[in-house]
């Protein structure tokens, strides 16, 4: 039983890993754009590529995404405005690079419960 627990919990921070990343990208990009954790995610994609391309990085996790077949999230469009609330009020919040707006986290859950491909 409590393998199950941590294969379901590992596989909804699989899911939602490279949507997540991504958005986190584009909001720095966007708003931060000399916020450290770019040079983070460079060298993240430095270490799994080879090169600091960031833009590689989120293409590799599409290929982990392919491999292992990861499966989308299954949330409801009522249950989805739930998690978001939630994920606004998380204390792990303050530990992302940027803040995310509400309609960015809803992003994020879309692109989780929708086919994963790369």
């Amino acid at each position: 039983m409590v393998w199950q627990a941590c294969w379901v919990g590992s596989a909804i921070c699989a899911a939602l890993l490279r949507p997540t990343t991504a958005t986190n990208i584009i909001a720095l990009r966007q708003r931060e754009p000399s916020n450290p954790a770019l040079t983070a995610y460079a060298d993240a994609a430095d270490a799994v590529t080879g090169e600091r391309d960031i833009d590689g990085l989120l293409d590799w996790m599409a290929v982990l995404e392919d491999r292992f077949r990861l499966p989308a999230l299954s949330i409801s469009t009522v249950d989805r405005d739930a998690v978001v609330d939630g994920a606004l009020r998380a204390s792990s919040m303050r530990g992302n690079p940027v803040e995310l707006t509400r309609d960015e986290l809803q992003g994020i859950l879309s692109q989780a419960t929708g086919p994963h491909s790369g």
